[in-house]
């Protein structure tokens, strides 16, 4: 349990570190989407829980390294985008 709440705690900084951003694009690397079903939830995706943190933001998503032995799911690390419009600051 601790380390879900470092990892929420991170999460936390990261989303308001870039809502405090005065950028309309930003991009980070090494971001997780992982839809591997485990029981009894679905595994880290770093980008779910980085948008549900950013409204007003767009993303697209370029992997860079997937995981295809998982026949469970998909995993994939990569590059996120975010995009923010003027309109919506």
């Amino acid at each position: 349990n601790s380390e879900k709440n470092r990892y929420s705690s991170r999460i936390d900084k990261l989303s308001n570190i870039i809502l405090s951003s005065t950028a309309d694009i930003i991009c980070l690397q090494e971001v997780r989407f992982d839809l591997v079903q485990r029981l009894p939830k679905e595994g880290p995706n770093q980008i779910h829980h980085l948008m549900k943190r950013l409204p007003g933001f767009q993303y697209v998503f370029q992997p860079a390294m997937s995981y295809p032995e998982n026949v469970l799911g998909r995993i994939e690390e990569g590059f996120l985008i975010l995009l923010l419009f003027y309109h919506q600051r």
